[in-house]
């Protein structure tokens, strides 16, 4: 038994729409197709050849898309298999889901400092991006690990997203993300050093540096901070600020540094003067012994113009040597006027032989002997009046 005519037609339910459809087994005939539809009519010339009829199952397979915004389950009735065996052919109900349609979140990366070009590297860091949102779903843009992204001249920063959240409405949502780019910024400081060698410049005046200068940018011309005072008193003299390292100096890249000298100026010293102190001999043709020069009193010095001054002190008026004995007769001076000079005080020794000293016995014996003398003295002045009166 052979047919005249056999033909597998699938008629598709609302809410789908033809994409591609084909037979399963070689066969000969043709594939009629709409967006609702699809029929395989098998020729004539190839149902009239017997041979074909070994009990072969023919099915006619579809494609479909889901329309947009349908779901749920739809039941598809349709003659879709046929069998060359067992007549005519059969029905078949096939029961279809409509899954409903799903929609992505993507990112975006995008400069907000006019005149400065995002770089690749950052726009490819966007997160990545988000499958399976559905309709009328909150969605939020994605993470990612840094927000600062350093380069040649300073350093892109995250700013924000063009919003927090999003709805998804039928359709793929899109996040932009705004970095802004901020200029590398440098830093200015200061330094007070000596400038006087063997001289240390004291902490405090160290400490006294102007405040750090901070923000400056590649580029632009700096000069030293102010600071208050420029003399610093300290015991035995003044620092004084000579000058810095430079008036000017511009950013290259990195931090600067200013260094200022200050110089110490000592305090003026008043001028003053000493006393010194010389013996001499007082007797004609007799030197003064060495040992009795070497006795003068010390040297007295810090003395200052105007000082009245007075010989200086010493033990012995007294120096016995052989054959007599030196006793101190007095000072050229009892006091001196400084008057911008040193001044020098000569004292006088004189030399008393040991013969013009008189040896008695007791005191008593000495009286009996200074009254003799003035006897023998008086005897010779009556002696000397008779005389001329005669």
């Amino acid at each position: 038994m052979v047919y005249n005519s056999m033909s597998i037609t699938d008629n598709l339910p609302d809410g789908l729409t033809l994409v591609d459809a084909s037979i399963s087994e070689n066969a000969s005939g043709s594939l009629a197709t709409d967006s609702g539809s699809a029929s395989y009519q098998f020729d004539e010339s190839w149902l009239a050849d017997e041979s074909h009829y070994d009990g072969r199952e023919y099915t006619l397979t579809i494609q479909a898309r889901v329309n947009e915004g349908e779901s749920g389950d739809i039941t598809n009735t349709a003659q879709s298999a046929i069998t060359t065996r067992g007549g005519k052919g059969s029905k078949a109900e096939d029961s279809a889901t409509i899954h409903e349609k799903l929609f992505k979140v993507t990112h975006e990366f995008v400069s907000g400092t006019p005149g400065k070009e995002l770089p690749e590297e950052l726009k490819n860091r966007t997160p990545s991006d988000q499958t399976d949102k559905k309709d009328g779903e909150e969605v939020t843009p994605g993470s990612f690990d840094e927000t600062e992204y350093k380069v040649d001249g300073g350093t892109w920063k995250f700013k924000s997203w063009d919003a927090d959240s999003k709805t998804i409405d039928k359709a793929d949502e899109h996040f932009t993300g705004t970095w802004v780019f901020e200029e590398d910024t440098y830093k200015v400081t200061h330094e007070f050093v000596s400038g006087t060698e063997g001289k240390e410049l004291p902490e405090e005046l160290k400490n006294r540096t102007p405040s750090d200068q901070t923000d400056k940018k590649d580029g632009e011309e700096v000069t030293p901070g102010s600071f208050d005072e420029t003399e610093y008193k300290v015991d035995g003299g003044t620092w004084k600020f000579k000058s810095w390292d430079a008036d000017s100096k511009t950013i290259d890249k990195a931090d600067e540094h200013f260094t200022g000298t200050w110089v110490f100026v000592e305090d003026p010293k008043e001028e003053t003067y000493k006393v010194t102190h010389e013996f001499v001999s007082g007797t004609p043709g007799k030197e003064l012994p060495e040992e009795l020069k070497n006795r003068t009193p010390s040297d007295q010095t810090g003395k200052k113009d105007g000082e009245e001054v007075t010989p200086g002190s010493f033990d012995k008026t007294e120096y016995k040597v052989e054959g007599g004995t030196w006793k101190f007769k007095s000072w050229d001076a009892d006091s001196k006027t400084i008057d911008g000079a040193d001044v020098h005080f000569v004292g006088t020794w004189i030399f008393i032989p040991d013969t013009e000293v008189v040896k008695t016995g007791d005191s008593s014996n000495r009286t009996l002997w200074s009254m003799m003398m003035l006897i023998s003295a008086a005897v010779i002045f009556i002696s000397l009046r008779r005389k001329r009166k005669i």
